[in-house]
């Protein structure tokens, strides 16, 4: 198992240099180190400096501008919540996908929506041993 899972990290880290990938943090940015998240809708800076946070936190709004990092995620994801890894194929073509399954979010946004597809997925898996 740990050479499977070690296939699918090498993959993922990949799928970073993806051209979908790439337009997708491209269409959501918002000025240089800025991108807004899909899903809570604010404004992420990724970048090291202070001050230019500071100066979007009065541009933008402190309820509006987070320092995060972003996650380009897939909406349907790469492994299926009901079934799990099903084969290299699948995988590796819903890993290597088109834009309109991606989306960008801050780092919070995505832990929740992992966190929720674990759920889901452990309760699928427990169904399917019954």
């Amino acid at each position: 198992p740990w050479f499977k899972e070690r296939i699918k990290m090498t993959l993922r880290k990949l799928s970073w240099t993806w051209d979908s990938y790439k337009n997708i943090k491209e269409k959501a940015k918002v000025d240089i180190s800025t991108f807004q998240c899909n899903m809570c809708k604010k404004y992420v800076y990724t970048g090291s400096s202070v001050n230019n946070f500071d100066s979007l936190v009065i541009k933008h709004g402190k309820d509006k501008i987070i320092m995060s990092k972003v996650n380009v995620d897939h909406i349907d994801p790469v492994e299926s919540i009901e079934s799990g890894f099903i084969d290299w194929n699948i995988f590796i073509e819903r890993l290597f996908c088109e834009e309109k399954n991606l989306q960008l979010l801050c780092k919070s946004c995505h832990t929740i929506k992992t966190n929720e597809e674990v759920s889901e997925r452990t309760e699928a898996r427990k169904k399917r041993k019954k």
